[in-house]
């Protein structure tokens, strides 16, 4: 068995945007045990043609699973959520999710720099040092 690694990862809809939420919320908690999410941002549309804004979120948690395997899981979970190549490249993002920490490694440098991504980090950190549930 794999060693447990640090999965961060960003979610993001500009259609149906609650719904897909709750969707993915809903499958990534049936994947991932112990998987942590940060409260909701809506932002405006980065380099999409479309005016819809995003809801967007943080989750993490500690996997076993092989960074091919999250992949896997992923794509999946955006599948369920209605994402289609076609739907994406006319700017409709039912759900995007993409990995921004396995273990030490980090992925998509673009999207750390973003002020959301910053924002959401803090919200994260503080849910972790004073969990709810």
């Amino acid at each position: 068995m794999e060693e447990k690694r640090r999965l961060l990862i960003a979610l993001g809809s500009n259609f149906s945007q609650q719904s897909n939420m709750n969707k993915a919320e809903g499958l990534l908690r049936h994947f991932f045990g112990g998987i942590v999410f940060t409260p909701t941002v809506w932002t405006d549309p980065i380099d999409n043609p479309l005016p819809d804004k995003y809801l967007n979120r943080l989750a993490t948690t500690m996997t076993h699973q092989s960074l091919a395997a999250v992949e896997r899981i992923l794509k999946e979970i955006e599948r369920e959520c209605g994402r289609m190549e076609v739907d994406s490249k006319q700017g409709v993002v039912s759900m995007d999710i993409d990995i921004l920490l396995y273990g030490d490694t980090r992925y998509h440098e673009c999207d750390w720099q973003r002020p959301y991504i910053h924002t959401l980090l803090a919200l994260l950190k503080e849910e972790q040092a004073h969990p709810h549930d």
